[in-house]
């Protein structure tokens, strides 16, 4: 889910092909990066420290060489030249697109597969590595917010970066007011305690702050879903 879908296909499509030619070649040198790369996959696998796909980069150079040869060979396919042809092109196409939507915010980027909510898949460095504390300050400039509570996730200096006052979000105690939480640390479950800040996700935020903070007003006196008000109720752990 962190890889362009045009490019997943394209690694199949040339692993396939040189799958296929293998048992008629003695040489096998052109399967060697696809093999690499699984081979990195595999040994990675039963780590059970899981910090982002930032720690398998190294399979993407050596995957790009398998969709390299996917694209040529898609492109010069010789039974069906002119739909292959289109294939190529629309693929190719598909990856560029994905790439100038993305920007400038590659590290959070997720593919199509998980729809509009890839924080339900993953969090921490896939998503939400504390980058987006100056795009929270504008926002909060824009709604003239004087007073925060906030939970964030990175090793910034937040009152360094245009924040009102602020104090921090207390766990497991629902409170009211202007919210900002790194969508780490409201995704986040503890063996031990369950979700510290899990009342949140009763609530619907106002805004995202760029794609890893989330912002909440929660009023003095809430309505339920029938449209009575109730009071914010404290939840101890």
């Amino acid at each position: 889910m962190k890889s362009p879908v045009a490019f997943l296909i394209l690694v199949g499509v040339g692993v396939v092909i040189l799958l296929n030619r293998l048992p008629h070649r003695t040489d096998w040198r052109p399967l060697a990066p696809a093999v690499a790369a699984a081979a990195i996959l595999l040994v990675t696998m039963p780590v059970v420290i899981h910090l982002g796909v930032r720690h398998i980069l190294a399979v993407y150079p050596l995957l790009s060489i398998a969709a390299g040869f996917g694209a040529v060979s898609l492109w010069h396919n010789a039974a069906h030249p002119r739909w292959a042809r289109a294939a190529t092109i629309l693929l190719l196409g598909w990856m560029i697109a994905t790439s100038v939507r993305a920007h400038p915010d590659y590290l959070p980027y997720f593919n199509e597969l998980p729809g509009g909510h890839p924080e339900r898949i993953l969090v921490d460095s896939d998503l939400d590595w504390g980058q987006d504390l100056w795009r929270l300050g504008e926002a909060l400039r824009s709604r003239k917010v004087d007073k925060l509570t906030l939970s964030y996730l990175g090793t910034a200096d937040p009152s360094r970066h245009g924040l009102p006052p602020f104090i921090e979000l207390a766990p497991f105690k629902p409170t009211t007011g202007w919210i900002a939480i790194s969508m780490t640390n409201l995704k986040w479950v503890s063996p031990r305690h369950g979700g510290m800040y899990l009342w949140l996700e009763a609530y619907k935020p106002v805004a995202v702050a760029g794609r890893s903070i989330w912002l909440y007003h929660i009023p003095e006196t809430p309505s339920d879903a029938s449209g009575k008000t109730q009071p914010v109720i404290s939840v101890s752990h």
